[in-house]
């Protein structure tokens, strides 16, 4: 029995046993294949990590390589966009050039096909006359007196730009005339003979070996055949005075000032003989002449006055030449009042410039002002087609539009705000208008003539008004017809 039950336990303990080593092999395998499956697992994760790495980087290589496309096509249309605004461009602007060509050779083209035959053949025609008028009057005067010619000495009374350049105009057009400056500045006097040059008003320009200077009035005036008064006018009558028993009574004035005498409010060719105490013979020399023109040659026209027609001519004879035409007047009225009062209405216009008013205002200014001169000149006698002309309308142009003029220099900068007093102690030359303004409103009352514009100038340099409220009260004045 015992027996049977230790076999029995044996076997039992043994099947245990054998239980127990398949238990243990089993588990033993499942861990080996759980082992196994976590590996495969690890490597497939690896596998599916690499493969979404990889996917990630083509999908990034992708999206770069499709920016550097969208890049380079945009790139590529840029360009080629910009080729074809070019071309538009180029197109356009050599469309534009020919149009602007076309236009231009389209303007002339119809401008010739305007022109008849008959309308070429009148201006031909037109010109030839007026040729023909030219030999006419040259042959006429083949046997007139040569002025120039016959004329061995001349006086330039004054050592100013304008006197200057007269001199020396005359001195060019004869190597042998003798031409003499006649100064109060001994020291002047003296530059001028060293270095043939006036330092003092004309430094940049070399006067002919021919002109001297001198402060000895009796040297200068004797056996003079012209004399030129070309001293300020406001110093003209004490000038005169002192050398009035030096001035042969036959020998010709030329008088260059330009101005009313204050206090008088006469004119030169009134001035002269009252210094003198004789009646002289006198002619007038008035125009638009820059004297720094004259020195450089340039095209230039003037007006001889006088009441005696033959010295006029005489003048005439003796200035004329290539680059300077002379006109003859006897309206010696017109000729010297145009040039007074010009010199006031420079000023008006140059304070329009230094105010800025514009071109409108000054074109206005410049028309009312030729009014107020042929207004007071009538009065007096001046003739409409003096003031009308070279000694009129044209010194007027130029006074009041070019910055080369004293007088207009001197409104200008009265308009941008400097004071007289600065403004002509800074100047080395007389500007004739300043005190000429006073003179004209005198002048004015007496023949009751009411003048605007010159009354206004006369207003401001006496300082009773300013520049801009001058010029307010102008413009509120009561609006008239055209006259």
């Amino acid at each position: 029995m015992r027996a049977t039950t230790g076999s029995a336990s044996s076997a039992a303990l043994a099947s245990t046993s054998s239980l127990s080593e398949f238990g243990r092999e089993r588990c033993g395998t499942t861990a080996g294949r759980g082992q196994t499956f976590a590996r495969r697992r690890q490597q497939q994760g690896s596998r599916r990590r690499r493969e979404r790495c990889a996917l990630r980087e083509t999908r990034a290589t992708t999206v770069d390589n499709d920016a550097m496309m969208m890049v380079t096509m945009k790139t590529m249309t840029s360009e080629e966009d910009g080729r074809r605004k070019r071309n538009a461009f180029d197109h356009r602007a050599t469309r534009r050039r020919g149009d602007v060509a076309t236009t231009r050779a389209g303007a002339y083209e119809q401008f010739l096909s305007g022109i008849t035959e008959k309308d070429r053949k009148d201006v031909r025609d037109s010109w030839e006359k007026i040729m023909r008028w030219k030999s006419f009057v040259e042959s006429a005067k083949l046997n007139d007196e040569d002025v120039l010619a016959n004329t061995k000495k001349v006086t330039i009374m004054g050592g100013g730009s304008f006197g200057t350049a007269m001199g020396t105009l005359l001195a060019r057009n004869k190597n042998d005339l003798d031409v003499v400056l006649l100064l109060r500045n001994e020291q002047e006097a003296e530059t001028i003979n060293a270095t043939n040059r006036n330092m003092k008003y004309l430094p940049k320009y070399e006067l002919p070996k021919n002109i001297r200077a001198t402060t000895n009035a009796k040297e200068a005036l004797e056996n003079s055949d012209f004399i030129i008064h070309a001293v300020p006018t406001q110093h003209s009558r004490k000038f005169l005075s002192s050398v009035k028993d030096i001035i042969d009574p036959k020998t010709p004035l030329l008088c260059l000032s330009k101005g009313l005498e204050v206090g008088s409010s006469l004119m030169m060719s009134e001035v002269i003989p009252e210094a003198l105490e004789r009646d002289q013979p006198l002619c007038v020399l008035s125009g638009p002449t820059f004297a720094v023109e004259l020195m450089q040659g340039l095209p230039t026209g003037i007006v001889a006055a006088s009441e005696d027609e033959a010295l006029a001519r005489r003048v005439q004879s003796l200035y004329g030449s290539s680059c300077l035409r002379v006109n003859t007047s006897t309206d010696v009225v017109g000729v010297e009042m145009s040039g007074a009062l010009k010199n006031v209405l420079a000023i008006a216009a140059g304070i329009v410039e230094g105010l800025e008013l514009g071109n409108n205002a000054m074109a206005a200014l410049v028309a009312q002002g030729c009014a107020e001169i042929r207004w007071l000149s009538g009065k007096l006698g001046a003739k409409s087609e003096t003031l009308a002309g070279l000694s009129g309308t044209g010194d007027i142009m130029l006074t009041c539009f070019v910055n080369l003029s004293r007088n207009r220099t001197v409104g200008s900068r009265l308009g941008s705000g400097e004071t007289l007093e600065d403004i002509l102690g800074s100047m080395n030359q007389v500007a004739e208008g300043v005190a000429t303004a006073g003179a004209v409103v005198q002048l004015a009352r007496k023949h009751r003539v009411s003048l605007p514009v010159l009354t206004a100038v006369a207003r401001i340099l006496e300082g009773d008004v300013d520049p801009k409220d001058a010029v307010d009260q102008i413009m509120n004045l009561p609006q008239v017809p055209e006259v």
